[in-house]
């Protein structure tokens, strides 16, 4: 994998964004402690609005949906490395030129960051100027946020054309970081340093975290200045600072000593930047004001996903390290920069003291993030410190750790880990007054000890040890040394060489002693690094240097060499760590754009991607552009707009499916190859609302396409031959409607065209269709309204019956108002339709949908010139066992509620609409509970009847209890419950559950009304069960809402059922239960409140 070199401050011409994003490193408790949202709501939909005031929706599978759009705006969409990017063609040049945070459109990265809609109202900027101007001096920026419902207009004001209004220079996000004793202390030496009186007095510390509780007695008189950046109240009420700051210098004083900090005499500035988690404006002013007042070290327990890119922290870490040292943690896995590695920002700014976590044996903790860091590879984390299990204060408003008692908790993590550092450089800082914040950091990684067991890019030069670290008159002025990489091949490659310089504080000479180890990616002996000298003198109060060459033109593997160079001198002992990557086999790419007439063009957009490795991509955005490459085969994709006359934007699509990387290589997109894409429903008045082309590659879901409304100047090219199998295939979707609103298709459409085509192997070059109408399946429709929403989302999902990947595009999207009818035009030929309707809940304050109740249809063809009848969203909404093909989110298509060997499991559709479409809604309160001879086995209320336990193998009898509340805004049916009981032993195989439900098929109208009568009624066994036919029925009516019950008449009719219902006058809603048993003894209890509205 190879990534380009990490970028200075300027736009480079190519930037790589192998993981790209807001991903959050842990909160620095354990996962265990870690609060965990309740999802009310299966498999639900999350929007995110970005910076120009489009939104994307990502529904249950993962297919992107551009919900909101602007008029004459296309949509470039790629997915690599399971990073989701969506870039509005008005920010396309912008961001080729660098000059827009590549962060603003990461789709996915927004989500998982907790930006998404759901959570998030706002849209924060970092603001960049080219002037020294804002109110964040260190990088000339300002913060910038306003209401996502003004998101176009902020836009508007920021962006003039294609260039930044006035003196903007670049536009970041505002990104979200998260905040990622008794024995630790001790263990990194800190009593000898005690011994020696240095406690860290008269030595400043700024703790930027979620605030410090200064009234806990080991904090007490600690803290000299405060400042709360947040929108947050002052104070930690999460309780993450005060763990962090008794770390650093708590007094012990509510143990008796016991839990005392690492430099307890240091004073502490308590900055709030964070509640849990933390803006990067609130950070940025965090450390101006800890630098002006004066911090002398400033501890950052907090991190966010690295880029490529030197982004606003760390380039205000780099300026600001002058004045003080920055300790920075290094971050925790599962929330690393890559799945493989990746230190968190700001730790990876070259400035920064990274630290890592081990625990209270120096074993790495599992959790702790690697190196190397991403761009460069150079060599992050730097320093490691106990983070595993430390008890230090608890806040009296916090809410995180395991309580040790009343003052004390226990926290895992990398910010753990960093106090202790922090603590250490305090303590040093006191001895030293007069070294840089600089030479604090290359001393306390000098005096590390080294881990053996551990490799250079988990521990950097090792643990701290502060001990030897104030013991030692002399310290290297590098603690690490990174050479650049040495590109394959390698029998040309020249030496390089370095200097470490070695400063002696003392007062006589020091003669040191050198060795230089090296080692090879296998961990096997190497002779890659070594030293001019093999040994110096350096003269009191003075320094001296010595060069360290790296040498990979010797025999051996490729890959990361590393090394150390140690001196000694008696009981000195220092540290520098070395390393240098030896290319694989690579080569250059160079990568060309052309116009139409054959010239150089901007801006455009060119991914790269492995077709192996789902992390190895690159962008490219020049006209000409060089990247390199490790040997293998990649997909290519271009994304060109095209001036004209009429100063519209043509766009030219192209791709090249597989290319084999062996040799120095050029690929050119050439827009003029590209040929016009055009398709022609049978009705002429009827307008394209949305349409979407692109590919997908491979199992990894791979994708990139553009979307739009209109296919004028839209042209699309292969580049290269095709490729045979099944690995690679091309789409092009179009809606058809009657032009209006909203967002371009008249909501009261009576028609709608759903067109869709697949070809495998290429990406077609240019397309031609005019769609015959017996070509096409018709599918009548009506929706019934159902509650006050007026408004839902029919999606169609197009997929081809022959094996292809799995295809990006969002799918087939109506949004008509209820109740309403349509006829819809599907395309039949090779094309399998899965259909999902939506109620949609629209937000009064700011207009953004949410998700109400949604159904599902099982999958199915339509043969063309075929017409049939679809009705949706008709009660009686309750418990149902419709086929299993309806779970999206299951291809194994598992029972329902199931047993599987000794493991039961349940996903019980409970409000399944009257033609049997799986129904499962937003709840208010869910409950689901398994229970044997009135004993608890399992209990779950996060989602509506979902359940697993775990049973004992021989047959039993059971009792499953489902419950679920809701309020009115998803629909008439307020509460539904049902009490199984049944029988279960032993599977061999996965088997359905002998489940019933009783359903209710009254009269209903569109408004999901219904006049009094005989009710048609039926008991519906679980597809695949031993389920029996239902012997007994009995059935209650409730016309108060379910306050009072009474028995209603019940007559049979063969296998079905009918019952009465006589609502006195002014009844609004009847309310059902029902009884049954099968022949077999399993029963079903089931109520259904507001199962129907009454009509007169």
């Amino acid at each position: 994998m190879r990534f380009p070199r990490r970028r200075t401050a300027a736009a480079a011409s190519v930037i790589a964004l192998a993981a790209a994003g807001l991903a959050q490193p842990q909160v620095a408790h354990s996962s265990s402690h870690r609060p965990t949202p309740a999802s009310s709501h299966r498999d639900s939909s999350r929007s995110v609005t970005l910076l120009t005031g489009d939104t994307v929706q990502l529904g249950p599978t993962g297919q992107p949906e551009i919900r909101t759009r602007r008029n004459g705006i296309s949509y470039a969409v790629q997915k690599v490395a399971n990073h989701l990017y969506v870039v509005p063609s008005d920010a396309a040049a912008l961001l080729s030129q660098g000059k827009l945070d590549h962060r603003l459109f990461d789709v996915s990265a927004l989500l998982t960051a907790g930006l998404d809609d759901q959570q998030s109202k706002e849209v924060r900027l970092l603001v960049e100027y080219s002037q020294p101007t804002g109110r964040l001096r260190s990088i000339n920026a300002s913060p910038t946020r306003f209401a996502k419902t003004d998101a176009a207009a902020g836009w508007a004001n920021l962006v003039k054309g294609q260039r930044l209004a006035g003196s903007v220079r670049k536009i970041w996000l505002d990104g979200k970081r998260e905040l990622s004793l008794d024995k630790s202390v001790p263990q990194i030496g800190a009593p000898e340093a005690w011994k020696a009186g240095l406690t860290g007095k008269g030595v400043k510390v700024a703790v930027l975290d979620s605030g410090i509780d200064a009234t806990h007695p080991d904090l007490a008189g600690k803290v000299i200045a405060t400042q709360n950046f947040t929108q947050d109240p002052a104070g930690d009420q999460f309780g993450h600072g005060t763990h962090v700051a008794s770390t650093i210098a708590g007094s012990g004083a509510a143990s008796g000593g016991r839990y005392r900090g690492v430099a307890p005499d240091a004073e502490l500035l308590d900055g709030k930047v964070c509640a849990s988690t933390c803006f990067d404006s609130d950070i940025l002013a965090g450390m101006e004001w800890a630098v002006a007042q004066g911090a002398d070290v400033v501890n950052l327990s907090l991190g966010g996903t690295d880029t490529p890119e030197i982004d606003p922290l760390e380039e205000a870490v780099n300026r600001l390290s002058s004045q003080a040292l920055f300790v920075v943690a290094s971050g925790n896995w599962p929330y690393c920069t890559s799945p493989r590695y990746g230190v968190s920002s700001p730790a990876t700014a070259d400035a920064a003291l990274a630290v890592a976590a081990v625990d209270k044996a120096d074993a790495f903790a599992d959790f702790s993030c690697t190196g190397p860091r991403l761009g460069d590879h150079a060599i992050k984390p730097d320093i490691t410190a106990p983070g595993v299990d430390i008890v230090a204060a608890r806040a009296k408003d916090g809410v995180i750790g395991e309580p040790v008692d009343e003052n004390y908790t226990k926290l895992s993590g990398t910010s753990m880990a960093t106090p202790h550092v922090t603590g250490s450089a305090a303590i040093l800082a006191q001895q030293h007054p007069d070294w840089t914040p600089a030479g604090l950091k290359a001393a306390l990684m000098g005096s590390a000890k080294t881990n053996p067991d551990q490799t250079l890019f988990q521990q950097g030069a090792g643990r701290v040890d502060v001990g030897t670290a104030t013991r030692q008159s002399v310290a290297p002025l590098e603690g690490s040394i990174s050479y650049p990489v040495q590109t394959w091949p390698h029998t040309d490659d020249e030496l390089v060489n370095r200097t470490i310089t070695y400063q002696n504080s003392g007062t006589a000479d020091v003669d040191l002693h050198l060795v230089a180890q090296s080692n090879d990616p296998d961990g096997r002996p190497a002779g890659t690094f070594t030293l001019g000298q093999s040994s110096v003198r350096v003269p009191a109060g003075g320094t001296a240097k010595v060069t360290v060459t790296a040498n990979t033109k010797l025999d051996g593997p490729n890959g990361y060499y590393a090394g150390r160079v140690i001196a000694t001198a008696g009981t000195t002992h220092l540290t520098t760590v070395l390393s240098v990557e030896r290319e694989a086999e690579s080569y250059n790419l160079t990568i060309r754009h052309l116009d139409r007439q054959g010239g150089p063009i901007q801006p455009v957009e060119t991914v790269v991607a492995s077709h192996d490795d789902s992390e190895a991509f690159d962008f490219a955005y020049d006209p000409v552009s060089v990247v390199r490459l490790p040997k293998g085969k990649y997909v290519l994709d271009s994304y060109i707009r095209l001036p004209t006359s009429d100063d519209r934007k043509d766009r030219a699509f192209l791709a090249m499916p597989e290319l084999d990387l062996s040799k120095d290589t050029t690929v050119t997109f050439d827009a003029a190859q590209a040929k016009p894409v055009k398709v022609a429903p049978p009705r002429a008045d009827a307008a394209p609302y949305s349409i979407e082309l692109g590919f997908a590659r491979g199992t990894q879901l791979s994708f990139a396409y553009l979307t739009g409304t209109s296919f004028d100047g839209l042209a699309t090219a292969q580049v290269g031959p095709a490729v045979a199998g099944t690995d690679f295939a091309s789409t092009l979707l179009t809606q058809w409607c009657r032009p209006g609103e909203p967002m371009g298709c008249d909501d009261a459409s009576p028609y709608h065209y759903l067109l869709q085509w697949f070809v495998p192997g290429e990406l077609y070059t240019g397309f031609d269709k005019a769609v015959r109408p017996q070509d096409l399946a018709v599918v009548k429709t009506d929706y019934a309204a159902s509650s006050a929403n007026d408004r839902m989302e029919m999606g169609r999902f197009a997929s081809p019956l022959a094996e292809l990947p799995e295809q990006p595009v969002g799918g087939f999207s109506l949004f008509p108002k209820l109740p309403s009818e349509s006829t819809l035009y599907l395309q039949a030929k090779g094309i399998r339709w899965s259909t999902r309707y939506r109620e949609i809940i629209v937000d009064p304050d700011s207009g953004n949908w949410g998700d109400g109740t949604e159904f599902r249809a099982s999958p199915r063809t339509y043969r063309a010139g075929s017409t049939s009848v679809e009705h949706w969203n008709k009660g009686v909404f309750g418990p149902g066992f419709p086929a299993t093909d309806q779970r999206l989110s299951d291809p194994d298509r598992k029972p329902w509620a199931g047993r599987d060997g000794d493991h039961l499991h349940t996903d019980l559709p409970l409000f399944t609409d009257g033609f049997g479409h799986a129904g499962f809604s937003p709840t208010d309160e869910a409950r689901t509970t398994l229970t044997q001879d009135g004993k608890v086995i399992a209990e779950a209320t996060e989602t509506a009847g979902v359940l697993t336990a775990d049973l004992p193998a021989g047959a039993a009898q059971y009792r499953l209890e489902a419950e679920a509340k809701r309020n009115s805004q998803n629909g008439p049916t307020s509460e539904v419950s049902a009490v199984w009981t049944f029988r279960s032993g032993r599977t061999a195989v996965d088997s359905a559950l002998p489940l019933s439900a009783v359903r209710f098929s009254p009269a209903l109208d569109d408004h999901n009304r219904a006049k009094p009568g005989w009710v048609p009624v039926s008991v519906q066994r679980q597809p695949g069960s031993a389920a029996q036919p239902a012997r007994t029925l009995a059935v209650q009516v409730s016309y108060d809402e379910g306050k009072s019950w009474q028995p209603a008449p019940v007559r049979r009719h063969g296998a079905a059922w009918q019952v009465k219902v006589t609502p006195p006058p002014g009844t609004a809603y009847v309310s059902l239960r029902a009884q049954s048993a099968d022949r077999a003894g399993n029963t079903i209890d089931q109520t259904v409140v507001k199962a129907f509205a009454v009509s007169s």
